[in-house]
């Protein structure tokens, strides 16, 4: 398998970002008008698997004949060959030991879903078949971290 991501942030509010995590010039206090430090965070990763991933032990590929997917590791029709996926987000920092993360992120995928409609068992991993794209992924996460 082969996989890789590249991954940047900015820190809006001038820190200094290590790895001993950021430390807001001013920490958020509405008495003092301090609003903590704000970053904007972007990552693209890719997700590629083994052609053999979908092998059975006769060495045939899944769908190649009919029922070939028993003993594969993997079925085409259920696990996506490849994913590639891009995140943005913001994170708020309200101190030195608080944080507010906020991401999307979306996948989109290599296979992983049938042509099918449901049919019998032995038309379900025939070539005639086919193997499409699963749908895209959209996911929204929130986060609150307390570091001490």
């Amino acid at each position: 398998h082969d996989a890789w991501q590249i991954a940047a942030s900015w820190l809006l509010t001038g820190e200094d970002a290590s790895f001993k995590g950021v430390k807001p010039k001013q920490d958020f206090d509405f008495d003092k008008g301090g609003w903590g430090a704000w970053e904007l965070v972007a990552r693209y990763s890719q997700l590629e698997l083994d052609d053999d991933t979908f092998k059975n032990q006769a060495g045939d590929y899944a769908n190649e004949n009919v029922g070939s997917v028993l003993g594969a590791y993997a079925d085409p029709t259920r696990s996506a060959k490849s994913a590639k996926t891009w995140t943005a987000g913001v994170n708020w920092y309200l101190n030195a030991n608080a944080k507010i993360a906020l991401n999307y992120s979306q996948t989109s995928f290599d296979g992983g879903a049938s042509n099918l409609a449901l049919g019998t068992a032995s038309d379900k991993y025939s070539t005639s078949g086919g193997i499409k794209d699963r749908e895209d992924e959209k996911a929204l996460f929130a986060r609150f971290q307390v570091a001490f």
